[in-house]
């Protein structure tokens, strides 16, 4: 989540990337999602629903950022959305044949951004993925969740 120039620099060569970055409204779009008890609070503990309404949660920047199942997880990453958006990383959005959207990283920021009604921050556009996507092709594994 924080990652440095020279971290990204690392990972993606963005001196020859040619997409566009600009914020992306999920309003009416449909989200494939690879959510699980593993890496989603909702999913580990439906009953107490999604980590961005439950009550009480402090110290959000003390949690373990890798772990994505911790109820502080999302809140936690609203909050540094809202407050830091220069310290997330651009997110590679993709767009499959039959309409649906998703991302290789930054699903957390997907949903929480359609979950409250704001546009996503730094996405990088461009990208039209030909396959079909993780809801069509396996629905028991992904989430297909309209915004």
């Amino acid at each position: 989540m924080k990652l440095i120039r020279d971290e990204l620099d690392y990972y993606f060569n963005l001196d020859k990337i040619r997409v566009r970055v600009k914020d992306f409204d999920l309003k009416g779009k449909s989200v494939s999602l690879y959510l699980h008890p593993g890496n989603c609070h909702f999913y580990k503990d439906p009953l107490k629903g999604c980590s961005l309404f439950l009550q009480g949660l402090v110290d959000l920047d003390k949690h373990k950022d890798t772990d994505k199942s911790n109820p502080k997880h999302c809140p936690y990453v609203n909050q540094l959305m809202k407050e830091e958006p220069d310290r997330m990383f651009p997110i590679y959005l993709y767009k499959y044949k039959c309409g649906h959207y998703s991302t290789g990283q930054g699903q957390h920021r997907f949903c929480i951004s359609g979950t409250l009604g704001r546009p996503i921050p730094t996405v990088i556009l461009g990208f039209e993925n030909h396959f079909y996507c993780g809801s069509c092709s396996e629905e028991e594994v992904y989430t297909l969740k309209i915004f």
